[in-house]
């Protein structure tokens, strides 16, 4: 066998045992609040009308509170609204 194989047969073990960690998980996963929704950083900046690199300063500040699902980043969209409400400024009349 190669050495090509040899990862290939590697990345696909690899892949069966992350498809079995996540069937073992899925009934945590089903436990979760109803409405909950998790976006990936695009969908967060483009539900904000902001640029992905502004999102990922703010992450970087800790202005907004982020998910990490091992290397993946994850937005609970109503956290990320309700942190970013803080920072609202109301108008001042005279």
């Amino acid at each position: 066998m190669g050495s090509w194989c040899v990862l290939r047969v590697a990345q696909l073990c690899l892949c069966g045992i992350m498809h079995t960690m996540a069937a073992k998980n899925k009934s945590t996963t089903d436990t979760a609040p109803i409405g909950t929704e998790l976006l990936t950083p695009d969908q967060c900046a483009r539900k904000l009308n902001i640029s992905r690199r502004c999102l990922g300063n703010w992450t970087k500040q800790r202005l907004v509170p982020m998910v990490k699902i091992g290397r993946v980043c994850r937005f609970d969209f109503h956290k990320v609204k309700a942190a970013l409400d803080k920072f609202e400024q109301v108008e001042v009349t005279r």
